[in-house]
C-alpha cells in the first residue's frame, strides 16, 4: 500500500443546482456532467494538476502550487460560461494531505470541500493559507469574506474570495488539444481492458462462490447494513445563533422523510443528535451509530432566504459521495426536503413506490409561518434530551405550538407537539406534588 504525506493545494468543485436538474431532466443532467468532465480534465492537466476523482457531480484535484490551483479554477469558471446550465462552486485549501492508492485524505480535503459548499455561484472561496500565497500577484484579486467554524475542523478558518483580473483564464486551443489527447488515451485504455477481459472473467468465475457468499453477509466495513443512514444535526451558519432551531428542525424533517423510503434503516433523532456540537471523527460516529452512511450539512437563514448545504458521507472512510447546495426561498423548504430524499433514494438504489412518493411530496402545512412556529416549539421541547433543558422551556414550546395551530388549524404535527408538551407539564406537576 503506497502512502505519502505532502503539502498540496486541494481543489474541490461542484455543479450548482445539479440535483434539481437531475430531478427535472435526467438526460440533460448527464450531458452537463459529461461536459463538466470534458472541461475540467484537460484544464487540470494544463495547470499541472492531478485529477484525483469524481464525487457525484463534484471533482477533487490536487496541485503542487497554489497559483496553479487558483489559475485553474479561474479557467474552469471561464470555460463553463460557454455551456448552458453549467455553473460551479469551487473551494481551494493548501494543507498537508495523505496520498494513498491514487486517492487523497486529510483535513485539506475536508476544508476544500466545505469552502466549496459556502462559495457563491460561479465563485471560488479559498483558505488563508491559499490567500497568503497569491495576495501579492497582480492578476489575482482577493477579498476577505469572513471567519467560519467549519464542521469537523478544529480551528476557525478565514475565508477569502478569489477572482482573476483580465483575460488570463484559459487557452481554448490548448483545451481542445488536451481533450483530443485524453480521447486517444481512453481508446488505448479500452483496448487494453478488452485484452485482459478473458482473464478477468475467468477469475470472476473461479471466485464466484466466494463473492456471492460475501455479498450475502455484506456490510459497510463497520458491521453496518449497506442501506443505513444517520442524519447528523445540520450546523446553523446564520449570523443569528437563535436560528439554531431551524437547522435542528431541518435535520428532524429529513430523518422523518428518510423513514418513508422502503428498505432504508434510519437512525432516530435522539441517537444522532448526541453528536451535536461535537468535533468527532465521522468514521467513529458511523461505527457508534451502526450505519454505512452519514448525511451532514449546514443552513444559512437570512430573512426568507435560505442556503442549505447537504453532504452524503461514507462512514467507513469518510469519503464524500455526494454534495449539493440549495439557494432557495423559505417557501421552497418542503421542495428541498423532497429533493434531498429523492437523491438519497437514488444513491441507495431504492425504488420509490407511488405511496412513498406521495408521502415525500406531502407538505405538513401550506402555511410557512406556521411551520416556522412549529419548529421553534420542537426546538424547546427537545432540549430535555440534551441536558440543556430549563423549567420554562416547555412553556415556550407550548406557546409556539399554539401559535402554529392558530395559523393553521389543520396542522396535525403541531397538535401532536402540543399534546406532548401538555403530557410533560402534567408529569412535572405530579413530580412537584410528590
Amino acid at each position: 500500500m503506497s502512502q505519502t504525506r505532502q503539502l498540496a493545494a486541494i481543489m474541490f468543485t461542484d455543479i450548482v443546482g445539479y440535483t434539481a436538474l437531475m430531478g427535472k431532466d435526467e438526460k440533460n443532467a448527464f450531458e452537463i456532467l459529461k461536459k463538466n468532465r470534458e472541461i475540467q480534465k484537460p484544464l487540470v492537466k494544463q495547470y499541472h494538476g492531478t485529477w484525483i476523482k469524481e464525487l457525484g457531480d463534484g471533482v477533487l484535484a490536487s496541485f503542487n502550487t497554489v497559483t496553479d490551483a487558483v489559475m485553474c479554477a479561474g479557467a474552469i469558471h471561464q470555460a463553463c460560461k460557454s455551456v448552458e446550465n453549467l455553473q460551479l462552486r469551487i473551494g481551494i485549501h493548501l494543507g498537508e494531505v495523505v496520498f494513498e492508492n491514487n486517492d487523497v485524505f486529510g483535513d485539506g480535503v475536508n476544508i476544500a470541500s466545505r469552502l466549496q459548499a459556502l462559495a457563491p455561484i460561479g465563485g471560488t472561496y479559498v483558505s488563508e493559507s491559499v490567500y497568503k500565497n497569491v495576495s501579492n500577484k497582480k492578476e489575482i484579486f482577493t477579498e476577505f469574506i469572513r471567519e467560519e467554524n467549519l464542521k469537523n475542523v478544529s480551528e476557525s478558518v478565514r475565508i477569502y474570495e478569489i477572482k482573476l483580473v483580465g483575460s488570463v483564464s484559459f487557452d481554448a486551443e490548448a483545451l481542445v488539444i488536451l481533450q483530443k489527447e485524453n480521447s486517444r488515451k481512453i481508446a488505448t485504455k479500452r483496448k487494453r481492458i478488452f485484452a485482459v477481459g478473458a482473464i478477468l472473467i475467468l477469475a470472476v468465475v473461479l471466485s464466484g462462490y466466494f463473492f456471492i457468499y460475501k455479498k450475502r453477509g455484506a456490510t459497510s466495513g463497520n458491521d453496518a447494513p449497506e442501506k443505513s443512514i444517520a442524519v447528523l444535526p445540520f450546523v446553523n451558519m446564520s449570523s443569528d445563533p437563535q436560528q439554531e432551531y431551524f437547522s435542528d428542525g431541518l435535520s428532524e424533517e429529513l430523518i422523518n422523510m428518510f423513514t418513508k423510503l422502503p428498505g432504508l434503516k434510519v437512525i432516530g433523532r435522539t441517537s444522532s443528535f448526541v453528536f451535536k456540537g461535537k468535533n468527532e471523527d465521522l468514521v467513529n460516529i458511523g461505527k457508534k451509530l451502526g450505519v454505512a452512511y452519514l448525511l451532514e450539512g449546514s443552513v444559512r437563514k437570512s430573512g426568507t432566504t435560505l442556503r442549505i448545504t447537504a453532504q452524503l458521507i461514507k462512514a467507513k472512510d469518510g469519503t464524500h459521495i455526494w454534495s449539493e447546495t440549495y439557494d432557495r426561498e423559505m417557501n421552497d423548504i418542503f421542495k428541498v426536503q423532497s429533493e434531498i430524499s429523492r437523491m438519497i433514494a437514488q444513491k441507495f438504489e431504492i425504488e420509490i413506490t407511488p405511496e412513498a412518493s406521495a408521502k415525500i411530496d406531502q407538505a405538513p402545512t401550506k402555511n410557512i409561518e406556521a411551520y416556522d412556529q412549529f419548529q421553534k416549539g420542537y426546538f424547546f421541547m427537545y432540549k430535555k434530551y440534551f441536558n440543556t433543558h430549563q423549567d420554562e422551556d416547555f412553556e415556550k414550546a407550548k406557546k409556539f405550538f399554539e401559535k402554529a395551530i392558530g395559523l393553521d388549524s389543520n396542522y396535525a404535527e403541531a397538535y401532536a407537539g402540543l399534546a406532548e408538551v401538555y403530557d410533560e407539564l402534567r408529569n412535572k406537576k405530579y413530580e412537584r406534588v410528590s
